[in-house]
């Protein structure tokens, strides 16, 4: 009888127990002391985020406890001029776990026919530029980030993926590169004239090369 007592209050103890993660922010590499987690957030992750700063590019390096729905998130934002925001997160969620280093996304360099506005402005004023998507980056996005006085010191835009952009406006994440990031917008992206004149083009080629090939 006692034993048995014994097994019930350890699964008590056991099932209220949380997971203790490392909690550390950093360039390129961070350790910190570990942390329990609160119930909603669950699970230890690493997030790499990459970032446009000035005209030189810098990295991030961020560790704690996460939502499991906030895990396996994984984007790039094209802010055009060959700027670019790059974000990876993983999650482990056993006891002593260390989630595995993420690789940052890079989209394949062909354009997909799509363009958005694009902007890296230290204010809340974009010049009028567009920016054209590659890959799978078929959607359009803006946000802006605030000082620690909810003063605008940065305004953003460009293209990403509908599934990229739709997390960070619904779930209200921000990056890890910009903590302090607010407004986040999603469009679709708006059809380039290149891309819809290009079928009309190609048939007249075509018809003459097969008029070469038959003469």
């Amino acid at each position: 009888m006692q034993a048995l007592l014994g097994i019930f209050f350890f699964s008590l103890l056991t099932t209220g127990a949380s997971l203790d993660c490392v909690v550390c922010r950093g360039e390129t590499f961070c350790t910190g002391r570990k942390e329990p987690c609160p119930s909603a957030a669950d699970v230890c992750y690493i997030t790499l985020a990459e970032r446009p700063k000035d005209n030189t590019t810098v990295t991030k390096v961020v560790k704690g406890c996460l939502s499991p729905d906030l895990c396996k998130i994984w984007f790039e934002i094209d802010l055009g001029q060959d700027k670019h925001i790059r974000e990876s997160t993983v999650c482990c969620s056993k006891e002593n776990c260390s989630p595995d280093s993420p690789e940052l996304p890079r989209m394949p360099p062909d354009v997909n026919g799509k363009f958005c506005p694009s902007c890296y402005s230290k204010n809340d004023v974009c010049p009028e530029e567009y920016v054209y998507c590659t890959g799978g980056n078929a959607f359009c996005i803006g946000f802006i980030t605030v000082t620690d006085t909810n003063v605008v010191n940065s305004t953003m835009k460009g293209c990403i993926s509908e599934s990229g952009c739709q997390t960070l406006q619904s779930m209200n994440r921000p990056l890890s590169a910009f903590p302090n990031m607010r407004n986040v917008t999603c469009s679709q992206a708006k059809v380039s004239q290149a891309s819809r004149a290009a079928p009309s083009l190609a048939y007249p080629l075509l018809v003459l090369l097969l008029m070469k090939l038959l003469l």
